[in-house]
């Protein structure tokens, strides 16, 4: 069995497409991440990002709600990894109900 490891399925992204992704994400205005940076060190930068605002979450000087939005917002992120991970397997595809047609 496979683990999903968000900080490895985004290294197989491309560039445009992962920072499309972030800053239209919920989690996205909270990043803070140079999009300058070469292309092979922008995904472990992304996971740097969100590895720190959930180590931020420690911190008491946030509202119980901003704590509370952030925590969300994280959740949301990782789960939404996943589920385009899982859809990227035709197998998972079909799990969903949508079974791709040959040649697809």
């Amino acid at each position: 069995m496979k683990v999903f490891s968000p900080a490895h399925f985004l290294r197989h992204i491309a560039m445009p497409t992962l920072q499309q992704f972030a800053e239209a994400h919920v989690l996205g205005p909270d990043l803070t991440i140079d999009w300058s940076l070469p292309a092979d060190a922008l995904p472990a930068k992304v996971t740097e990002a969100v590895e720190a605002l959930e180590a931020s979450l420690a911190e008491t000087s946030r509202s119980p709600q901003e704590l509370a939005r952030l925590a969300h917002s994280i959740h949301l992120w990782y789960d939404d990894l996943r589920r385009v991970h899982l859809m990227s397997n035709d197998l998972a595809v079909n799990e969903f109900g949508y079974p791709l047609k040959p040649g697809q």
